[in-house]
């Protein structure tokens, strides 16, 4: 035994350690490149920038030259080598998706990302938007952004059924550039801003999809009421439908569950990015609310057809999140099955929407999207 243990090959260290501090990863797509920011500390820990959103990562290992970073809010990951102590290369693979990965490459940045940046400096500018312009596709949109400067850009674009999150990057030459990353999704959105227009606007998500925008200056911009799009079209007085509960059980609901408390029946996805903002925002509700009354009934309508796999990915959502009440599972991630599930709606056309209840049973109003 002593002398298999002498035997035995030491322990090795990676031949580069990976430097602290600031990192830029550039994701490559079909003809572009997602620009990623992150911070990595002293115990290996990942922090990724979104503009104002932290996503903490401490599922991070190193073994000789090559790390793994599994994301903590989707079924995806980072494998790459270290080849220098400020380059890593490698490929994101997101595991909900067959075959599904994309190349990157992350350098350490000498010069830091302008995060001083105060979210509420710079210069307000705002945009009435079209994508899928001249197309039966088309929809509207409002570019909310922040110039700096310096340089900067941070913003989103805010749609009638939700937004694209914490945009974050640069305006050069009247070019802009903005970006973000969740774990599941990735947007790129690019333009050139000229006079009061946004022309030549393409817009980037994931590894294949792109569409066209454009964009004029206007601070009047408005979208529909997002209270008015999902609406009741048979009997107000009956909110019925049937689930299962994460252990696979049925579960059916109607107006004596809501009676004596104030509900919200909300319609989303473990999948859904908006979604995820929206479970922390009820979160926040509950936890101040609950001892008065007040509930939420989470339907999750998900994106794998095994249920346990659904289950799971719902439970690991609220787990991050600390939500403490129930989730239920709908079915397939579908508009038309959420449609078929509450068929009291004329439909469902955004992941999320939210349908709130008085306590008295009374529908008070039907929000689609969370922005």
């Amino acid at each position: 035994m002593s002398l298999l243990t002498a035997c035995a090959p030491a322990p090795t260290t990676p031949q580069y350690p990976v430097k602290p501090g600031t990192w830029e990863l550039s994701m490559d797509i079909d003809n572009a490149q997602i620009p990623l920011r992150f911070e990595i500390d002293k115990t290996l820990n990942v922090t990724i920038i979104n503009h104002t959103e932290r996503i903490f990562i401490d599922s991070v290992s190193l073994v000789n030259d090559t790390i793994h970073i599994t994301m903590p809010r989707y079924n995806s990951e980072f494998i790459g080598i270290v080849s220098a102590d400020s380059l890593i290369s490698g490929q994101w693979y997101n595991y909900d998706k067959q075959d599904y990965s994309i190349p990157f490459t992350a350098r350490f940045k000498t010069d830091k990302i302008h995060l001083e940046n105060d979210p509420k400096g710079g210069t307000e500018l705002k945009y009435f938007a079209t994508f899928s312009p001249n197309t039966e596709d088309e929809y509207p949109a409002i570019g909310v952004f922040r110039d700096y400067g310096n340089g900067d850009l941070t913003g989103t674009f805010l749609t009638e059924t939700g937004d694209y999150r914490f945009l974050q990057g640069t305006k050069n030459d009247n070019q802009l550039t903005l970006s973000c990353f969740d774990g599941a999704h990735m947007f790129l959105f690019r333009g050139t801003m000229k006079g009061d227009s946004i022309v030549n606007g393409l817009f980037n998500s994931g590894k294949h999809y792109e569409d066209q925008w454009v964009a004029a200056l206007d601070p009047f911009a408005e979208l529909t009421d997002p209270d008015s799009l999902t609406y009741l079209v048979s009997n107000p007085e009956e909110i019925s439908f049937e689930v299962m509960d994460l252990s696979g059980e049925f579960a059916s609901f109607s107006n004596d569950d809501y009676l004596g408390r104030v509900t919200i029946i909300q319609i989303f996805g473990s999948w859904c990015p908006n979604c995820y903002d929206e479970n922390e925002f009820y979160k926040l509700l509950h936890d101040t609310y609950a001892k008065q009354g007040f509930q939420v009934i989470p339907v999750a309508f998900e994106s794998s057809d095994d249920f346990a796999r659904n289950a799971e990915a719902v439970k690991s959502q609220f787990k991050a999140i600390g939500i403490t009440y129930p989730a239920y599972l709908g079915g397939k991630a579908s508009k038309t099955i959420a449609s078929e599930t509450f068929p009291m709606l004329n439909k469902v056309i955004s992941f999320p929407t939210s349908i709130y209840l008085d306590k008295m049973g009374k529908v008070r109003k039907i929000h689609t999207g969370f922005y």
